[in-house]
């Protein structure tokens, strides 16, 4: 994981200045990790603005979160770019309670609200000729409450794939 974020974080340096993605509107899937459905509209050249509707470990959440991005120029041939970004989420998910833990019992299972704030960090590729972009992320998140489950999470990365609407 740390020769992952290292070579993300070289990326982002090699290729500050640069425009990022050439679509303004995206949908698609997004597996692994918080797995759900997304949709990405770019602002300008250097932001773009992302909804997620995801499945955390026993909740969903919607996630709204804006993203700089950066194209990533190594590869001429290569249509790279790296994004970061930061958001917010609010959801709905389950939790036993501590005293229900040793002794389960019928209806055990408790109801809470979710919401926190979150993060993320990318790598997208789109593919020439055809209006697709495939990337590999990470979005961290702290839980601001939501029953026995409030603190920081690192999920691990997820692969997302987008079908470009224009």
């Amino acid at each position: 994981m740390k020769h992952i974020f290292c070579i993300i974080c070289l990326f982002f340096v090699l290729a500050f200045e640069s425009q990022g993605q050439n679509y303004d509107l995206a949908v698609g899937a997004r597996f692994g990790a918080n797995s759900g459905v997304s949709v990405r509209k770019n602002i300008g050249d250097y932001w773009a603005g992302e909804v997620m509707l995801a499945g955390y470990k026993d909740a969903s959440a919607l996630a709204f979160l804006l993203e700089r991005q950066t194209v990533v120029e190594w590869f001429p041939d290569f249509p790279m770019t790296a994004y970061y970004g930061f958001g917010a989420h609010l959801g709905v998910g389950t939790f036993v309670p501590k005293f229900a833990r040793d002794y389960p019992y019928y209806g055990s299972k408790r109801t809470s609200l979710r919401m926190g704030i979150d993060a993320v960090l990318g790598l997208e590729y789109r593919i020439p000729q055809y209006p697709f972009a495939l990337s590999a992320e990470t979005k961290p998140y702290y839980e601001f409450f939501g029953g026995y489950y409030s603190g920081f999470y690192i999920p691990a990365i997820a692969f997302s794939i987008k079908y470009i609407l224009k």
